[in-house]
């Protein structure tokens, strides 16, 4: 009888040690599986990051070329920044009387 005593105990512990090493084989591919999420996440990320970067130069050079901002979706239109001597203004004293325009003609 302690024979079979014997036999059943170690049998027990047998299952007991194939149940813990199941255990440890589905912890253990949960965490690879964690692992391999949070790779891609982070590959997703920097992609998003990238293209992120490259709509900011893409809307800069659009602002540039076009004389617009967009700010959270709404454009305003930029004002040019004009040389007055390049766009053909004269050299001489600007006079604030002469850039208003005249009703009426007055023979002068």
């Amino acid at each position: 009888m302690s024979s079979r005593n014997s036999e059943t105990i170690d049998w027990r512990g047998c299952a007991e040690q194939a149940e813990g090493a199941l255990e440890l084989q589905q912890l253990e591919a949960e965490r690879d599986l964690a692992c391999a999420q949070r790779d891609l996440l982070q590959a997703r990320v920097a992609a998003l990051e990238i293209a992120n970067e490259d709509m900011r130069g893409r809307i800069k050079d659009l602002e540039h070329r076009d004389g617009v901002k967009v700010e959270d979706g709404m454009q305003y239109q930029l004002v040019p920044k004009v040389d007055p001597v390049s766009a053909g203004a004269s050299t001489g004293r600007f006079r604030p009387s002469a850039a208003r325009p005249r009703l009426c003609y007055d023979g002068v």
